[in-house]
């Protein structure tokens, strides 16, 4: 039995849409199949219909700092439900302040950069920082 319970999607950091995804893991004839995007239940969201003969469970990895970075991983969760969507909003909003300070503080060392809104590639709200070269 062939299962992969840890995929990522464009609504965080993967590289394939969630169908595109959901393809791949029909064409590798997978039993069981999760999608857990950082922080996002977007990608789970698109799944309408599931291949005959696989089993698809909602996923969900929430990033959490105890002390430091750890990374949650649940299974079989309601994708619409309202607190948890209010709570994952909740984060993504602290990462993308998050970023914002990283960037202040690499300006400060020197480093010349610009955010790039890769939200046009991916489909959830995520930013990328393009360093450029610092200038001797």
């Amino acid at each position: 039995m062939l299962l992969d319970m840890h995929a990522h999607t464009t609504a965080s950091d993967g590289t394939y849409k969630p169908d595109e995804i959901l393809q791949l893991a029909n064409e590798k004839r997978l039993v069981y199949f999760s999608i857990t995007d950082h922080d996002t239940l977007d990608g789970v969201k698109k799944v309408q219909e599931t291949p005959p003969g696989m089993t698809f469970i909602p996923g969900l990895e929430i990033s959490a700092e105890y002390p430091s970075t750890l990374h949650i991983l649940g299974y079989g969760i309601d994708p619409f439900n309202a607190e948890l969507n209010e709570r994952l909003e909740e984060l993504q909003d602290f990462r993308k302040n998050r970023n914002t300070r990283m960037l202040t503080k690499m300006k400060q060392f020197g480093f010349t950069s610009q955010w790039t809104n890769s939200s046009t590639k991916r489909e959830a709200n995520w930013w990328a920082v393009r360093i450029l070269p610092i200038s001797c």
